[in-house]
């Protein structure tokens, strides 16, 4: 499982050009680095993202854009090009691959169907399905605790075009991610998704993803 979760980046460092964190994946050795007891039962609560695992928006939002483009894993970068103020050379910033997952189509096909289920009949559908372009997303809840208490926030992957072949937007256009951070809210996943098309804007330039 962890073997999967580290190949699609989750739990390690992006390699964009701020500080991050790498985050937690869940599993016997980070648990007893922390002092505790790994039991069985977690492996299953690991398998749906609970137990320890702790995984950043840029992390999550890396992992949705590796499904939705077949499987391939690019270093993250905010940064498009460097400028030298002595001679004015212009350094482009290049696409990096970290991973190429050798994932079956059938696994592929069966997990973006999934995802396009989510945002059609799910709770997002009620925004979703207003828009011409089609989207896929995954919801979730995020658990924190504040002052000892435990709060669920919505939390929201989401890729668009879901086919990537109907597009109307150009080719450097296409496969773009995004993760919405957590919201309290009594309907998250709706009001995520709310979010979410607000950040879906065409951009001039492409970014790897």
């Amino acid at each position: 499982m962890n073997e999967y979760a580290s190949a699609f980046g989750l739990g390690q460092k992006t390699g964009v050009e701020i500080a991050e964190s790498a985050g937690i994946l869940a599993g016997p050795e980070e648990r007893e680095a922390a002092g505790g007891v790994w039991q069985s039962g977690d492996t299953i609560q690991a398998g749906i993202g609970q137990s320890d695992n702790l995984f950043t928006p840029l992390q999550l939002s890396n992992y949705c854009a590796t499904v939705a483009n077949g499987g391939t894993r690019y270093q993250l970068h905010l940064v498009q090009s460097l400028i030298d103020n002595s001679s004015g050379t212009v350094t482009e910033t290049q696409p990096k691959i970290e991973e190429s997952l050798d994932l079956h189509k059938s696994t592929l096909t069966a997990v973006k169907s999934g995802m396009r289920l989510v945002a059609t009949q799910g709770a997002p559908s009620l925004i979703f399905n207003q828009l011409r372009t089609e989207v896929a997303a995954k919801t979730g809840t995020s658990q924190v605790i504040v002052n000892g208490v435990k709060k669920n926030n919505g939390f929201l992957i989401t890729f668009a075009p879901y086919d990537n072949r109907r597009s109307p937007w150009p080719p450097w256009l296409s496969w773009q991610a995004a993760v919405l951070p957590p919201r309290r809210s009594p309907l998250p996943s709706s009001n995520t998704g709310i979010r979410t098309i607000r950040t879906k804007k065409p951009i001039k330039k492409p970014v790897p993803c």
